[in-house]
């Protein structure tokens, strides 16, 4: 069970909804929620390549206890943050397909 704890943040959730909404999207041919799923879905990637688990240890109350806790903070990379940029795009061509298409 703990191990789907690690698949319970925001960035993960999003991930899968654009993976869910690309895949009924490609089914029905739709282009704009194609796009919109591979946007959620590239900007779901982009963060948990962005954000790495760190587990820090400290000293419990007790001799000999240990408190663990774990975090994910913002470490950009290269990789994450091409797939944000690709995420974005995407969007931006919702957007345009959205409101400004005739």
């Amino acid at each position: 069970m703990d191990e789907l704890k690690k698949f319970a943040h925001w960035w993960s959730l999003l991930g899968v909804a654009g993976a869910a909404i690309t895949a009924a999207a490609v089914n029905q041919q739709n282009p704009i929620g194609m796009y919109f799923g591979a946007a959620l879905l590239f900007v779901g990637v982009g963060e948990w390549i962005c954000r790495p688990e760190k587990t820090e240890i400290f000293n419990g109350p007790t001799p000999g206890s240990f408190i663990t806790k774990r975090s994910n903070p913002w470490k950009p990379k290269l990789l994450g943050i091409l797939f944000d940029l690709a995420g974005l795009s995407a969007f931006a061509r919702v957007i345009y397909l959205v409101a400004l298409a005739p």
